[in-house]
């Protein structure tokens, strides 16, 4: 919406894992879109160039290429964060 925003991201290790941490001020999603937001092809910017796989390739990296998680949380208003933990040794 062209409004001014902060982003923070931060990372550690967590016992032997790495935890990263992504966190924005921006407008939020409902439960509703956050339960959609890493099956491919859903957005919330249809008409606005997005295509919707943008979070599903994310999720697919973490999970399978990394074999890590990845958890989103938010609600409206009151900005995103996803904590991503990936494994601290090399995935076979």
């Amino acid at each position: 919406d062209g409004q001014q925003g902060s982003i923070d991201i931060d990372a550690c290790w967590q016992g032997g894992d790495i935890l990263l941490t992504y966190r924005d001020d921006g407008c939020g999603m409902t439960p509703e879109q956050v339960a959609r937001i890493f099956d491919p092809f859903y957005t919330t910017k249809r008409g606005s160039g997005g295509s919707g796989l943008g979070m599903n390739v994310v999720y697919n990296l973490v999970t399978e290429t990394l074999g890590g998680r990845i958890d989103c949380s938010t609600s409206p208003g009151q900005g995103l964060a996803y904590q991503i933990l990936l494994p601290g040794r090399a995935v076979d």
